[in-house]
């Protein structure tokens, strides 16, 4: 309600301005009112970007990687080397389905057996710039790795401050503004009426209207981390915990779409979600490993 009260009260400037206790309180609400607003638009934009950056290194550098491979598998196999063949033995499904701790190791592998043999690998097409630009894509790709894990912490530093002003907005209007609608009661009983009725209007700012649910594996039904939810037609955008558990805040009421999509699996979206205004609406989803 606290966008309510402050567009009624700002249309009743005079009304309030008539008692200067109602007008200086007035006043510290809207402050923390426009820290609210703040902070949650920091909140919903923390983690957009970052995991879709994420998403198209690790595509770039499986790219690379399948077809550097594929070309150190044929000298390996022309050669009779069964141990550059078994580093190079990862197909490219293999390669999208690695979670960071294995696709990157793997692929300094793919490098070290490259740059061994770069030489000889001339006529299989592959070049030391090549192997550069290789090696750029791994440097890249492990800069992000950390990133929407980083981006999590700070969320999660906003939320605790949202709980705080929206403390101190309530403390300020149970405490302060309240009492002083009282005192224009008895000379403007519509201003109190409508002041009241503003107060138990429910605003999606500052309510619980979100979408939250766990991300799981179809066939296996383990929980997915790292996956990114977003609902379609909004910047709303966040990623799966270590538990599949997301939690999509401030999500504008009617039926929303909500997208999920990981590397290695088939982008999945669960439609005709009911988002009420001030209640959590549940939608667990269940996604399906691409095909090899």
């Amino acid at each position: 309600m606290f966008d309510a009260v402050t567009s009624f009260c700002t249309t009743n400037a005079t009304t309030v301005a008539s008692v200067a206790a109602f007008q200086t309180a007035f006043t510290a609400f809207q402050t923390v009112v426009g820290q609210i607003h703040e902070t949650a638009q920091m909140e919903a934009a923390i983690i957009s970007g970052i995991t879709a950056d994420k998403s198209q290194l690790r595509l770039a550098l499986c790219e690379q990687a399948t077809n550097l491979s594929a070309a150190l598998f044929a000298f390996a196999s022309a050669t009779n080397n069964n141990q550059i063949k078994n580093q190079a033995s990862v197909s490219p499904t293999e390669f999208k389905r690695f979670n960071d701790e294995k696709l990157v190791p793997t692929c300094a592998n793919v490098r070290d057996a490259l740059n061994a043999n770069i030489t000889a690998l001339a006529p299989y097409g592959v070049t030391a710039a090549m192997v550069t630009n290789f090696q750029s894509a791994m440097d890249a790709y492990q800069s992000k790795i950390a990133s929407p894990r980083n981006a999590v912490s700070q969320r999660s530093a906003h939320i605790v401050t949202l709980d705080s002003l929206f403390k101190q907005a309530s403390v300020i209007l149970n405490d302060q503004m309240d009492k002083m609608a009282l005192q224009v009661k008895a000379t403007d009983t519509a201003f109190y009426v409508a002041y009241k009725s503003n107060r138990s209007i429910v605003n999606p700012g500052s309510s619980a209207t979100q979408i939250t649910g766990t991300v799981t594996n179809s066939i296996t039904n383990t929980p997915l981390p790292g996956a990114t939810v977003e609902v379609v037609g909004q910047p709303l955008t966040t990623i799966t915990n270590e538990n599949g558990l997301y939690v999509l805040r401030t999500v504008s009421p009617g039926n929303r779409t909500v997208k999920v999509a990981i590397a290695g699996y088939d982008d999945k979206q669960q439609n005709g979600l009911l988002v009420k205004l001030g209640k959590t609406t549940n939608a667990d989803i269940a996604i399906t490993p691409k095909a090899s």
